[in-house]
């Protein structure tokens, strides 16, 4: 957020959000794979020595002190600061209400979507071709909503999208519960999955500024 200039925030916010469901579809079957062959314990002991691997490319985003000329007179408000105006914001609120939403979808989603195609009689590897749906599309979904959120109002791209959610969920209730039917929701779950980061993360940005960016779009 701080690194792309406005224009290009949403897009980039989404080209990162990406990354993450890449790993999902690409480490899934891998650690599938490692539990069967392995046991989950060590499946989980290879998963965190990935994740202690990924720590030395925080060394690429360290920026070097600005010459003292170069730094503004006044240092603006403080943290503290910048959360209380956050929070006296109403818009605020709203952002972090729809957030919270989103959070309780997705979890739900990943953790029951395995055992309700269980108790509808389909074979265990419709769950894991549907999670690994789901991350792919969120790939898509992910870049395109940060291609939007460059072009359009960030809070109708945000209704949309939760909009859109919330039929799809509707007409998978209803639905017959077939192969088909758990793949397309999975391929409509996924484009909506984690598209509402950007809009999000612009929004956040464009009300309070990019200084405090990463903490106020982090609560």
């Amino acid at each position: 957020g701080q690194r792309v200039p406005p224009e290009r925030r949403g897009l980039a916010t989404g080209i990162v959000n990406a990354g993450g469901s890449t790993g999902q579809l690409v480490f899934a079957p891998i650690v599938a794979f490692g539990i069967a062959g392995w046991g989950w314990v060590n499946a989980m002991y290879g998963l965190a020595a990935v994740a202690l691997l990924t720590l030395p490319l925080a060394l690429f985003f360290r920026t070097p002190p600005k010459p003292a000329a170069a730094r503004p007179a006044a240092p603006g408000p403080g943290m503290g600061a910048a959360l209380a105006e956050a929070l006296r914001t109403p818009s605020y609120w709203y952002l972090m209400g729809g957030f919270f939403v989103c959070g309780f979808h997705i979890a739900f989603l990943i953790t029951h979507m395995p055992g309700v195609i269980e108790l509808c009689g389909l074979p265990p590897t419709v769950a894991g071709t549907s999670i690994a749906i789901i991350g792919l599309f969120n790939i898509a979904g992910s870049i395109l909503a940060g291609m939007a959120a460059q072009r359009w109002s960030m809070k109708y791209l945000l209704a949309l999208l939760y909009a859109s959610r919330g039929v799809g969920v509707a007409i998978f209730l209803v639905a017959p519960k077939t192969e088909l039917t758990i793949l397309a929701f999975s391929v409509w779950m996924g484009l909506t999955y984690l598209a509402t980061v950007p809009p999000t993360a612009g929004l956040v940005g464009k009300l309070f500024g990019t200084r405090y960016l990463a903490t106020l779009f982090g609560i």
